[in-house]
C-alpha cells in the first residue's frame, strides 16, 4: 500500500486550532506602511534588505531616502522616522516604539556607508539620531547639493525637485502640508494625511536619486564626505 501523506507543517492551521484574532502589525494605507510596533518594524526589516542596511552587491550604489521629525517638545526627541526604498515607503512611529529600540533596529542602515541615505538637510536628523546613540553615516545632503550646484541653499525639497527635468510633477504633490501645524509629528493617533505626507516626502526625495547620480557623477563620494562632515559639525557644535 502507498505510504500515507506527510503531515502538514506545524504552522498550518488545523481544524482544532482556534481562529487567530486579527492583529495587524503593519498598517498599510496612503501608499505607505506605518510601522507602529517593534514587531512590525522587525517584519519590515526582514522583508526589505535595504531597510535592513544590506546593499545588494559590491559595486552597486544602493540608495534610500531618509527623513526625521522631532517632537513638538524638542526634549522628547525623535517622533517619526521615514525611509523610502525601491520597495516602498515606511513611516516608523518612534514616539510609540521608543527611540532606543528604533535606532537599535535601524542602526545597520543608519550607520552603513554601503547604503547612501539621501536627506534634505542632514543637521536636524543627525542631532536627533545622536541623542539615541546613532551617528549618521553614508549620508548625502541634497540641500547641500542644492546650495553648491543650483545656488539655493535654502531650497525646499519641492523647489529642488523642480530643478530636475521630468520631476516637476513630483514637486506638485508636496503642496499639501501635514495637518496639525509644526507639531504634526507629535499628534497621536497619526492621521492618514500625516502618514501620507511623511511617506510622500521621502518617496519624492528618492525619485531624485537617478538624476542626482547623473548630476554629481564622480563627485558623488565627495558630496557624501561633505555631508557627513556637516552632520558631524552639527553634532559636535551641540555638545
Amino acid at each position: 500500500p502507498a505510504a500515507p501523506p506527510p503531515p502538514p507543517p506545524a504552522f498550518w492551521p488545523s481544524a482544532a486550532s482556534p481562529p487567530a484574532s486579527p492583529q495587524p502589525r503593519v498598517l498599510c494605507f496612503a501608499g505607505a506602511q506605518l510601522l507602529g510596533t517593534a514587531e512590525a518594524l522587525r517584519d519590515a526589516l526582514a522583508a526589505d534588505a535595504l531597510l535592513a542596511g544590506i546593499a545588494p552587491h559590491a559595486g552597486h550604489r544602493a540608495t534610500v531616502a531618509l527623513a526625521c521629525e522631532v517632537a513638538a517638545n524638542s526634549d522628547d526627541g525623535l517622533a517619526l522616522l521615514s525611509v523610502a526604498t525601491p520597495s516602498g515607503a515606511y513611516v516608523v512611529d518612534v514616539a510609540q516604539i521608543g527611540a532606543d529600540a528604533v535606532c537599535c533596529a535601524l542602526w545597520p542602515l543608519l550607520s552603513s556607508t554601503a547604503v547612501t541615505k539621501l536627506i534634505h538637510g542632514c543637521e536636524p536628523a543627525a542631532l536627533a539620531l545622536v541623542e539615541a546613540g546613532v551617528f549618521l553615516a553614508g549620508v548625502l545632503d541634497t540641500r547641500l547639493v542644492s546650495g553648491t550646484v543650483f545656488g539655493d541653499p535654502s531650497a525646499s525639497l519641492d523647489e529642488m525637485l523642480q530643478s530636475f527635468p521630468g520631476l516637476e510633477h513630483f514637486a506638485r504633490q508636496g503642496e499639501v502640508s501635514p495637518p496639525g501645524g509644526e507639531g504634526w509629528a507629535s499628534v497621536r493617533p497619526l492621521t492618514t494625511e500625516a502618514v501620507a505626507a511623511a511617506a510622500g516626502a521621502v518617496s519624492r526625495l528618492l525619485a531624485v536619486a537617478p538624476g542626482m547620480a547623473s548630476l554629481l557623477a564622480d563627485r558623488w563620494d565627495g558630496y557624501v564626505a561633505a555631508s557627513e562632515a556637516c552632520a558631524s559639525a552639527a553634532v559636535n557644535g551641540s555638545a
